[in-house]
């Protein structure tokens, strides 16, 4: 089968210094990495139970984690955060 597909110009340089240094063909080095890219595709791809698997995992044990940094940093009004970066980028306080 014979197909155009438009690449960047620098994707182009680099295919074609692969192949001078390799002696393999542009036409095979495309091939081999469209297929080994699909290949990887495959092996990520998850089932329908695995996806199920995870959306319905529940941990049972508590993370206790986090006590030990809760309450260290108090404020007494609410803060936006958005003005707040907003007043940072202004240079102001």
């Amino acid at each position: 089968m014979s197909s155009t597909v438009r690449i960047d110009e620098n994707v182009k340089q680099r295919l074609k210094m692969k192949s001078a240094e390799s002696g393999i063909s542009q036409y095979d080095l495309i091939n081999e990495y469209v297929t080994r890219c699909l290949d990887e595709d495959e092996k990520k791809q998850l089932s329908f139970d695995e996806i199920k698997k995870m959306l319905s995992y529940d941990r049972k044990e508590r993370d206790d984690s986090l006590d030990d940094i809760v309450g260290i940093a108090t404020h007494e009004e609410p803060t936006d955060s958005v003005t707040v970066k907003n007043n940072i980028y202004r240079g102001r306080n």
